[in-house]
């Protein structure tokens, strides 16, 4: 059992906080093996790691603070504004914006932001878990 607030019981427009996590190279290579990606073409020297491992930064940032157990990951809206960077950190701060209930289930409404150590914004997404109670 948890010792952290459950986030279905967090009043909506709460801050979440924030989270932290670095991009290495190792973190970037798993990831493009488990999705298949290949390698993005370098910008300005720079090597790209790909945008889809922003995917999970809604998920992270909750599960960093609250208890998400009982959740379902049950739908998302990513906006990529631009792809991390090898070697750079990225922070990840939203709250809880919003709270439904429809046909007997809570869905939960988390809004963040994902910047780099430079403070470029890299995505802004909304992520939609729903409350799963098992019956007995």
């Amino acid at each position: 059992m948890s010792s952290k607030l459950a986030l279905h019981k967090v009043p909506v427009g709460t801050a979440l906080g924030s989270i932290q996590y670095e991009v290495d190279s190792d973190f970037v290579r798993r990831h493009r093996l488990a999705t298949h990606q290949s390698s993005y073409p370098n910008r300005d020297r720079l090597e790209l790691a790909p945008v889809s491992l922003l995917a999970a930064d809604g998920l992270r940032l909750a599960e960093s603070n609250y208890d998400v157990s009982g959740l379902v990951h049950t739908g998302q809206l990513l906006e990529i504004v631009e792809p991390p960077v090898v070697g750079s950190r990225v922070t990840v701060s939203g709250k809880l914006i919003d709270r439904i209930e429809k046909r007997g289930r809570q869905y939960l409404t988390i809004e963040t932001i994902s910047r780099d150590d430079r403070g470029r914004p890299l995505a802004r997404g909304r992520t939609v878990v729903t409350r799963y109670e098992a019956k007995a």
